[in-house]
């Protein structure tokens, strides 16, 4: 097989794994595959938050339709008003299995009750399944002073902060047989906002990490394979295409391994204090040297000029998103970032099609 058909089989798998990276940015793809669903029942009086009874015969429980919500539009809410009975009817039951909604500058409070039934499990772990939530609090009523034990956490918090150092946001739940928790939760971010949450017995949770982690590997390690090889072709033959298609492959990897939370955890926890802006630098990149390299290996210059001029200008559309960062809305910088890659992975699939059918 020579070197153009390998360049071009390549360039094809990382072009699908890049539209994997743009979908699971804009939340469409998640661990549960979800779209943004509406999430509330229909309730004309009081709202009766549901009870999840756990047993010896379990130790996984998907926590979608035992959570009982409630937005808050003004994102202001203490912990004390949210749980006062004048709030306790703005609860109501979720009917979905992952409740989710478009980026927004609300906060949503969720209520969970627990019956552990069980004969010796008193330690549980309760998972965050959507990886980028910016910041989570979990309050739990102290029986003696009808105060709360609070724990805060997210992504855009020290990773300190978390009960468990996971690359998901995990908390260190204690329960005792035969005993009931009622526990509250709160949550804020400027991406997607995706409830759904799993409960777990220590040992449930552990074989499930392991496969997960091979999972994970797997996929880092076929990028990571993509990226050796093409830099060795970079480095023998030289050509811009091979430098665009690196630096492509390279910011995949940093942008997947940013928001997927494996930066601040494995490399340098200080990363997420700065996670906000380059999630959306190595995002932006990656697209502009997809379009750069589509656009030097098809020759566009040359073949559709108009083609090439709106690369360039997506290009620096692009930059200027980034530049926004520090300064705009990142719920509007996140989707003018999506819509522009959208476009190019539109125009990239077109400059393939046309210059095949003039012959290329």
């Amino acid at each position: 097989m020579n070197t153009q058909i390998k360049l071009r089989l390549s360039a094809l798998a990382s072009i699908m794994l890049l539209m994997l990276a743009i979908l699971r940015t804009a939340g469409l793809y998640n661990t549960d595959l979800n779209l943004y669903t509406p999430a509330f029942a229909q309730s004309s009086g009081p709202a009766i938050s549901p009870t999840l009874t756990l047993t010896d015969a379990q130790g996984q429980y998907p926590l979608g339709l035992y959570m009982s919500l409630f937005e808050d539009p003004s994102a202001s809410l203490s912990i004390e008003q949210a749980s006062s009975p004048a709030y306790a009817a703005r609860f109501t039951p979720s009917r979905v299995e992952t409740p989710s909604y478009p980026p927004s500058d609300s906060t949503y409070w969720v209520r969970l009750h627990l019956d552990n039934r069980t004969r010796q499990t008193n330690k549980w772990l309760l998972e965050v399944n959507f990886a980028n939530m910016h910041y989570v609090d979990l309050y739990t009523p102290l029986q003696d002073s009808g105060g709360f034990e609070v724990k805060q956490t997210g992504t855009l918090r020290p990773p300190s902060t978390r009960d468990i150092q996971h690359p998901r946001i995990v908390f260190d739940l204690t329960i005792p047989p035969g005993g009931q928790q009622l526990y509250y939760l709160r949550f804020q971010s400027s991406t997607s906002m995706t409830l759904g949450m799993t409960l777990w017995t220590r040992n449930a949770f552990a074989d499930k990490t392991i496969l997960e982690q091979w999972l994970v590997g797997i996929f880092f390690g076929i990028l990571f394979g993509l990226l050796a090889y093409n830099l060795f072709l970079l480095l023998s033959m030289r050509e811009k295409s091979y430098l665009y298609f690196v630096t492509m492959l390279a910011c995949a990897i940093l942008h997947q391994a940013t928001y997927l939370g494996y930066s601040e955890i494995y490399l340098a926890p200080g990363l997420y204090a700065i996670k906000q802006f380059t999630i959306g630098l190595f995002f932006a990149l990656m697209i502009a040297s997809m379009l750069l390299f589509s656009d030097a290996f098809l020759d566009i210059r040359a073949k559709i000029p108009w083609l090439h001029k709106a690369n360039l200008l997506i290009c620096a559309s692009l930059g200027i998103t980034v530049a926004e960062i520090t300064f705009v809305n990142y719920t509007f910088v996140l989707r003018q970032a999506l819509l522009l890659a959208l476009v190019s992975l539109g125009g990239v699939w077109a400059a393939g099609i046309i210059t095949w059918r003039r012959g290329a």
